[in-house]
This record gives structure tokens, sequence and C-alpha cells, in this order.
């Protein structure tokens, strides 16, 4: 969908998040830029980000947010495990430590040797030092494991800027890097002085490499799919050449060849998701387009209705009113099973029986909706047939 209001944290420029991206398609920073003039920015969005956000909001200052069932769960967890590592890193004395939470670092704010025009930021989580190690923990609330911190461009940066940071007030022997998440544990990483200098040298080189106007796009499958200029992204296009070719042929069997089509088709699969969000996101902004839109034959959709029981006991006393004992022995999770059930017992139907329902069932269940979606509701699509 269309990127959101961007605040000014980042200040225009590169952050740790996308450092990777950076470092394998040079060019992809220039298009970007050029992607937010035009309006084309893709940024994907999703529930599990929303949650990850009030987790971390959380876990930097509690009274910030409030958080309620499985959220404030994993919150307290995520902090319980975290507390967990301090005390086997550091010991249990903890009086000579410093902590600091959710903070944004900036490379030229903290060194004059980096006089380049582009600048550099990451946000840390949490950081616990003292004059000896220096521990750096990132909370991960989604369910994919994360890349484990040993080979990923954003601990790196993160752990270079923190360096930085505290080597103005001492100079610890130890850097310490932690992915703290629900699911899948701790990853943990350190890194020497000696692999710091290599990491300075690279973002350096990577921060002079894709200023340049000329600097090349790379498709890749472990980037496309988060870059916010894939829209307008030509590489991306181009990768529809090796289906093409294939004509109307079979699918290749040959092992390299099969694996070079799905290289392709796993980069352009993001693209074309992308360029359906932004069409549904547009129709659901601008009511002069989605009219448009409508006029071609596609609208908005709304999500399918999902219900939960929230309060159990509660609902069974309510419904044992209207629906014989022993059908209710045995307890389902199925809203819709006791819905049939106090239909057949009041004779209701269609709009009125869930009207009823839901009214009745106010206060022990709990309606969620489905994500919109957009569809071709009338008509017939221009593409009716092959191209000669």
């Amino acid at each position: 969908m269309t990127a959101p209001v961007e605040t000014d944290e980042r200040r225009g420029m590169p952050s740790a998040s996308s450092f990777y991206r950076y470092r394998q398609c040079a060019g992809s920073w220039t298009l970007e830029q050029e992607a937010k003039k035009l309006g084309q920015s893709w940024n994907p969005h999703n529930k599990d980000t929303d949650k990850g956000t009030r987790i971390h909001s959380y876990l930097s200052n509690p009274d910030s947010i409030k958080l309620e069932g499985e959220e404030i769960n994993d919150a307290l967890f995520l902090k319980s495990r975290a507390e967990e590592q301090v005390t086997r890193i550091f010991g249990q004395s903890k009086g000579d430590l410093h902590e600091l939470r959710e903070k944004r670092l900036f490379l030229k704010e903290l060194t004059e040797h980096w006089r380049g025009n582009l600048d550099l930021s990451a946000q840390f989580d949490r950081v616990v030092y003292n004059e000896e190690i220096v521990l750096i923990q990132n909370y991960k609330t989604g369910w994919v494991e994360p890349e484990h911190p040993k080979a990923n461009g954003q601990t790196e940066v993160e752990t270079l800027l923190v360096a930085i940071a505290v080597m103005k007030f001492c100079k610890p022997k130890r850097y310490i890097y932690q992915f703290v998440t629900a699911q899948f544990g701790v990853l943990e990483t350190e890194i020497n002085y000696e692999r710091l200098a290599k990491i300075y040298e690279d973002v350096t080189g990577t921060l002079s490499a894709i200023i340049d106007m000329r600097a090349p796009l790379s498709p890749h499958p472990d980037v496309c799919g988060k870059c916010p200029a894939q829209l307008i992204c030509q590489a991306v296009k181009n990768q529809i050449g090796p289906m093409t070719r294939l004509q109307i042929s079979a699918l290749p069997l040959e092992p390299k060849k099969a694996a070079a089509l799905l290289d392709a088709v796993s980069i352009l699969y993001p693209h074309l998701d992308a360029i359906w969000e932004f069409y549904q996101a547009n129709m659901e902004k601008e009511p002069a387009f989605l009219n448009a839109m409508n006029k071609q034959g596609y609208d908005i959709r709304p999500g399918n209705e999902r219900r939960e029981f929230t309060d159990i006991a509660r609902a069974r006393a309510i419904l044992s009113e209207f629906i014989e004992k022993e059908k209710m022995q045995i307890w389902s999770s199925s809203i819709s099973v006791y819905e049939d059930l106090y239909s057949k017992a009041t004779k209701l139907k269609g709009k009125d029986l869930k009207e009823s329902f839901n009214q009745l069932m106010n206060g022990c269940i709990k309606i969620h909706r489905n994500k919109s979606s957009m569809e071709r509701v009338r008509g017939t699509p221009a593409i009716t047939k092959l191209p000669q």
C-alpha cells in the first residue's frame, strides 16, 4: 500500500533496518527517493506490525500504553527473558550497570570522522552496559524466525553506533548483541573491535556508493520484497523475461533453469502483490478514485466477520435459557454451533438471527473483521485473450 505519512525520526536518511538492502542493491536508495516524489512508495503493513509497535512501546515505557490479553503476556514474557540475560551476562551484582531504552543514534552526531553527504541512523530497543561489557537487546515479536544476528546488517550498524557512543565514556572489552524472542529463544552474537573496524569501513563505503546516481539496481529475492521502490523499479519488472521466454513450452525441470525461474518469481510475486495493494489503498483513501474504479468494475469488499467467546461462563449461563441442557454438555468454541441452536429455539433466521444473537451475547463475544479486499465485481476484464 502507499506509505504512511513519514515522521522525521530518520531525517530522510538511510537507517540500519534497510542497510542490508543498500549493500545488495546500491541503486535502491536513489530509486527510493524517486518513488517518494511520485507518491508511489510502498510500505508493507499488517496487524503483526501494529502489535510489535505496541509491545515495543510498552517495553520502552510501560506507562505509555495499555496492553491487554496476548499482547501484555508477550510483553511481560519478553521483559522477563531479557532480564534473565542481563543476570546471566553481568552476574547478580548490577550496581554499576547503566541502561538506555529505545533511542535513535546518528553517525554524524557521534563522530567527526565521517564527512559524507549521507548520514546513517539506528534505533536500539535496550542497551545495558558497564565498563567491561555492552549488551544490546532487540525485541522480536513476529512469528517468523529472524535471521541470526551474526549475519545481519541491522545488527552490525546498531552495534557500531552504540559502540561509538559508549566509547565516549569508557572502552568495554565485549559487545554482545541479542535478538530476544518469545517463539525462538535468544539469538546472540559477539562483536570485537577488529570486526567493528571492518563494519565501519563497510558502512562508510556503502554510504558513498548509494548516493551515486549511477549506482546499479541489483534485484534479489531477499531484498526486493521489502524495497519501497519496487512499484517503479524497472529491474524488478524485467524479471518477467524468464517467464515470457518459456512461451507455451512446459516448465523446466532441469534444476539450474528451475532455480533461475523460481528466483525471478520470488522477486515478481511481492511486486505484483504491491501493485494490488497500491490500488486498493488509493481506493480506500480517495472517494473520487473509488467512484472512478467502480465504473471500471472494481470495488472494495469488507472482510468476513469473525467472532470469538471472551466470557465462556457467562455465555453458557445465558444460552442455557434457550438451549436444551443435554446439548450444552459438550462445549464448542464455534459460535455458529450455538447460533444454530439459538435459531431453532427462537425460529429466527438470517439478519434477524445474527442481530438478536449478537445482542444476547453482548459482553460475551468479541467481533473481529478480516481485512477488506479489492475485487472485480462486475464487467469483463480488458484482457480477454492471449496476445498473438
